[in-house]
């Protein structure tokens, strides 16, 4: 065998080693595209998946958010209705005081508190209330200490018990039950 055939066998076989080689790196790079393209839409399927899961959190956020300010708005409203309607029933009482119908409810108090006292209990008013009760009741009556805005305060003669008979102790009672009537009414869908 010559050099000429020896070259033209060597480029032969050179040609068939350089196919295969570049058969063998498509090959290969096919099957690397292939394994990236599987990576990518697995990545691709887990980065929907958790942005989904993130935007279904924002929206559960979002709406608990929406929820307390709404019921922050609605606790405000109820409240300030309450309180409207407490400042009209203070204003109606303080008309109330004016009247002779005032005296004898200071009286019939004063009756019922003696009466779950003892006779010899302390009768606690405003001194503006004093002329208004009884003298010949024989209640036992004081100046009240603390500022009321009217009505009376009943002590036992030991100071062991007291009730409250206060128009301040009387709004009170009426803003919880002002607070009840408002959730009730909310809650038939009234207005």
């Amino acid at each position: 065998m010559g050099l000429k055939e020896i070259l033209e066998d060597i480029d032969a076989n050179t040609d068939a080693e350089i196919e295969g080689i570049t058969q063998k790196a498509e090959e290969e790079a096919k099957r690397i595209s292939e394994e990236a393209g599987a990576r990518s839409a697995d990545k691709t399927r887990r980065m929907e998946a958790k942005s989904k899961s993130d935007a279904e959190q924002i929206m559960i956020r979002e709406t608990s958010k929406a929820n307390i300010a709404a019921k922050m708005a609605y606790d405000q409203e109820a409240n300030n209705r309450i309180e409207a309607a407490i400042d009209k029933m203070r204003d109606r009482l303080q008309e109330y005081m004016k009247s002779a119908k005032y005296g004898k409810l200071l009286n019939a108090l004063a009756a019922k508190a003696a009466a779950e006292l003892g006779s010899d209990c302390a009768i606690l008013v405003r001194k503006e209330d004093m002329q208004l009760l009884d003298q010949e009741a024989g209640f036992k009556l004081d100046d009240v200490k603390e500022h009321i805005s009217g009505g009376l305060v009943a002590a036992s003669d030991d100071g062991k018990m007291e009730i409250d008979y206060t128009l301040d102790a009387l709004l009170a009672a009426l803003h919880d039950r002002l607070a009840q009537k408002l959730l009730e009414r909310v809650r038939e869908g009234g207005d």
